[in-house]
């Protein structure tokens, strides 16, 4: 009882006491490792520096899908609103990973950016990619399943 009365009496005291425990536990997790284990003061271990692995293509992906597409003028009149993006992609393969946006709330509506390289001025020659000259933004509704084509942004080439 007589404690009680004491902690009642003094809160601010006991909470200085636990803040100085806290203080002393973070300190002794944190402290520098050499000094708490003698083997490693000395000499630095030698550094080498790491090479990336290459990876090799994964076979299941087919070709044209692994690497981002160059949308060209005859995959855009391809292109409908309403089309599940998995279709898009089919058509105008996956897009740079840097260029999908994050979702917005935009009247209501969350939707994305998914800006594709473009090149509409020619139709690619066989086994040629054209070079993209452009971005094509890609916008679709995230909210609902399959993420519908909401737009397509072209730019204005007179703008």
């Amino acid at each position: 009882m007589r404690r009680l009365l004491a902690i009642r009496n003094y809160p601010v005291l006991l909470l200085v006491v636990a803040a100085v425990g806290f203080g002393c536990w973070v300190a002794s997790a944190t402290r520098d490792q050499s000094v708490a284990n003698p083997r490693l003061v000395g000499e630095a271990p030698e550094v080498r520096p790491i090479r990336p692995r290459i990876l090799p293509e994964d076979p299941t992906i087919p070709r044209e899908q692994s690497r981002p597409g160059v949308i060209t003028a005859d995959m855009v009149t391809r292109l409908q609103i309403g089309m599940a993006r998995v279709d898009i992609e089919e058509i105008v393969g996956h897009p740079p990973a840097a260029m999908v946006h994050p979702v917005a709330n935009i009247d209501g509506r969350f939707t994305y950016l998914a800006t594709y390289p473009a090149n509409l001025d020619v139709t690619p020659v066989s086994g040629r990619v054209p070079i993209p000259k452009t971005n094509i933004g890609l916008e679709y509704d995230a909210s609902r399943p399959g993420h519908p084509l909401v737009r397509v942004h072209i730019p204005d080439p007179m703008g």
